[in-house]
């Protein structure tokens, strides 16, 4: 509680009241005096008139020791004495009842002014309390400001705590994406998607992994995550592209499933995507380094089964990515892959470019089985024993198995291998594609 010093005017006032109760003691002490007064003088007429009384009756008895004259005189002292005390006593009580007049207007005004101090005390006092009324409400008014600037701190502290532990695990989880390890990248990925959900970055990481982890199995995932990030201008390039492929996967599952109606949808929607980034991002590379557009013209190479027309756009997509990523086998092997029926003058001549590359990138990356299912299919192409490919071939299932959610890698590896059933017959071909049937067939 704090203490109010009290004003000016209540000390004033109290002064006032003091002074009249010193009027009114002062009041008493002269009454009394002047009843003792009285009472003195009283008593000593009361004495006098014992004396006289006494020679009175000597006189009745014939005493002659007393003079007649004397006892005038003494009668006549007497009435001076009592008419003089009279007079005192009328004094002294028109003095004290002009004291007490005076006492009382005294006191009067006192009272006024004190009524009038106290009035005015009352009114500053009223003013004080409305003053402090408006400083507490002022008060309240700052507390509640500090209380929502403190909640914003202790938010704002919060989200940067979130978007440290986010960006911890996302940086965490694009390296181990880089090393392929796709299990541990998913896990850190959703860790960091825990704190930041909404994050597109984050989304668009998730979903890379996530599609090369579980392929057709997981498309529909990644397609529900990446919708939203997909839109008509196109703000996020990579996840509309990766949305295309999303899309383009569950197409194949649907294909495969023989929804043929569903299967048209989604390669729609797959193509539909696809040319919107190509519009404004055509050089638009994916986390492999690789033509996000391979992923169109391996659409349309798809739909080529069932659709002539189809060969021509899917050779003219894996040229235009060629252009933008030369040095990739990746373009090269599926190139030669579709080439290899219809020309396959043209589809050695490509094989061989493409064995080169797959090699180099095998002695630049380690632990790349895609290299491995190029280098391969080319050497087979190229008319290599079966003997001289089982242990690269050994080898590239055994790091499927050891990073991929299941054997989607090898069964898209041997779908190819599956294109080069034509003449003239290669000669390690038909002992690979059964080696690689054993292999799914063993699958646990």
């Amino acid at each position: 509680m704090s203490t109010e010093t009290p004003p000016a005017g209540s000390s004033e006032n109290t002064s006032s009241k003091s002074a009249s109760s010193g009027y009114v003691i002062a009041l008493i002490i002269a009454v009394g005096l002047a009843v003792a007064i009285v009472l003195a003088a009283m008593g000593v007429i009361q004495r006098h008139f014992w004396r006289l009384e006494t020679r009175v009756n000597a006189v009745s008895t014939n005493v002659p020791e007393i003079d007649a004259r004397e006892l005038l005189a003494e009668v006549k002292f007497l009435k001076e004495q009592l008419d003089s005390g009279i007079n005192n006593f009328n004094s002294l009580i028109d003095w004290t009842q002009f004291v007490g007049i005076a006492v009382a207007v005294v006191a009067g005004v006192a009272a006024v002014v004190g009524l009038r101090d106290s009035r005015k005390d009352r009114e500053e006092l009223q003013e004080r309390l409305k003053e402090a009324r408006k400083d507490r409400a002022e008060l309240q008014e700052h507390l509640k400001e500090a209380d929502k600037k403190l909640e914003i701190i202790n938010e704002t502290i919060y989200e940067v705590a979130r978007l440290r532990k986010a960006s911890s695990a996302a940086q965490i989880g694009q390296r181990q994406l880089a090393l392929d390890n796709l299990r541990e990248a998913v896990r850190l990925f959703d860790v960091a998607l825990n704190y930041s959900p909404d994050d597109e970055t984050l989304i668009y990481l998730w979903a890379d992994a996530w599609l090369r982890l579980k392929g057709k199995e997981g498309a529909y995932e990644a397609f529900k995550r990446l919708k939203n990030l997909h839109t008509e201008d196109v703000e996020h390039p990579s996840a509309s592209a990766l949305f295309a492929y999303s899309a383009r996967l569950q197409g194949d599952q649907a294909e495969d499933d023989d929804a043929g109606d569903k299967a048209a949808t989604f390669y729609k929607i797959a193509e539909d995507a696809y040319r919107s980034v190509k519009r404004t991002n055509r050089y638009l590379l994916d986390s492999f380094g690789e033509s996000v557009f391979g992923g169109l013209a391996g659409l349309y190479r798809r739909q080529a089964k069932s659709d002539p027309k189809k060969r021509k756009m899917a050779l003219d997509m894996y040229e235009e990515c060629r252009k933008i990523t030369p040095s990739s086998s990746y373009i090269l092997n599926n190139l030669a892959l579709l080439q290899y029926c219809e020309d396959p003058k043209a589809a050695r001549e490509t094989f061989v470019r493409c064995h080169a590359l797959a090699e180099k990138k095998r002695g630049d990356i380690q632990n790349d089985y895609w290299a491995i299912f190029d280098s391969v299919t080319a050497r087979i192409a190229l008319n290599y024993e079966a003997a001289t490919l089982m242990e690269d071939l050994k080898d590239a299932i055994a790091l499927v198995r050891s990073r991929a959610q299941d054997d989607e890698p090898i069964k898209k590896f041997l779908s190819g291998l599956e294109e080069l059933q034509c003449e003239p017959v290669l000669p390690a071909l038909k002992d690979v594609i059964e080696f690689v049937r054993k292999q799914l067939d063993a699958m646990p």
